[in-house]
């Protein structure tokens, strides 16, 4: 079995600083002919606040194929 983890993609509709990066790694994770694709931590900018954000993460990650399972965090400590 192949897994494959990606973390921290950081997508976000208001805020697309990083949002150019899917489209290559779509095409990287396609390529490796990976059983499990594993996303952990971050996956949006504001996701935690903003419906949107989690919206459209969730629509780039229904475009991959293989199944993958999403464990968010990234929660800071208190300084």
């Amino acid at each position: 079995m192949k897994i494959i983890q990606i973390t921290d993609t950081h997508f976000s509709p208001s805020k697309p600083h990083f949002n150019g990066n899917w489209a290559p790694l779509l095409s990287w994770i396609e390529a490796t002919g990976a059983d499990l694709i594993v996303h952990t931590r971050d996956l949006t900018v504001d996701g935690a606040d903003k419906d949107e954000d989690i919206t459209f993460s969730m629509d780039l990650m229904r475009q991959v194929l293989i199944p993958m399972l999403i464990a968010p965090g990234g929660n800071r400590p208190s300084l």
